[in-house]
């Protein structure tokens, strides 16, 4: 099964899947920010950018590995996370396509959860109101593409406290994992 994480920057995307993990085995968590220089914080703007551009594109290049059951990388009955905004269906297509043509299901689990919520959670490492209502106008434009081409969207809400998240996830990983 292959499941796109999707939803505003610390909207909790990260630990629904950190819960699924401890919930699965043979899950393999894809992250960006796995591959971000000890030194992000030290970069200039630009540079900065120009890092985590990189990230996002080494990180499609993993998952690309691991979804294309030639590569021998994955079973087919492993899970493998895509965890980051996935606000933009375009750069996702090929993906989605080739993960389908290896036999995966494909699935969008979008974190809901309000923007007030997310700037708190992120504290001085947040994107900023503008950023965030372009993610809105991109999910917003995105979600029916992927409901058009993956096997499933589930919701989690993510509008309490973490009790609450972790509630929705169990759920909403329930409801997935009852028809696969």
């Amino acid at each position: 099964m292959f499941v796109l994480m999707c939803g505003l920057p610390s909207s909790g995307k990260s630990t629904v899947v950190d819960i699924i993990a401890d919930t699965e085995s043979s899950v393999w968590v894809i992250r960006p920010e796995d591959w971000l220089p000890d030194n992000i914080d030290e970069l200039n703007e630009e540079d900065e950018k120009n890092q985590r551009i990189g990230c996002w594109r080494e990180a499609m290049n993993f998952a690309e590995k691991h979804v294309n059951h030639k590569s021998g990388l994955c079973k087919p009955d492993d899970i493998i996370i895509l965890d980051c905004s996935n606000s933009k269906f375009k750069p996702l297509q090929g993906l989605i396509c080739l993960a389908k043509r290896s036999g995966h299901k494909c699935v969008v689990l979008y974190v809901n959860s309000r923007v007030a919520q997310c700037a708190s959670r992120a504290g001085d490492k947040w994107i900023g109101t503008e950023i965030a209502e372009s993610y809105i106008r991109n999910i917003k434009d995105s979600l029916p593409k992927f409901k058009s081409k993956c096997d499933q969207v589930i919701v989690a809400d993510n509008i309490g406290d973490l009790g609450d998240l972790k509630h929705s996830a169990i759920a909403a990983w329930s409801r997935l994992c009852q028809t696969t």
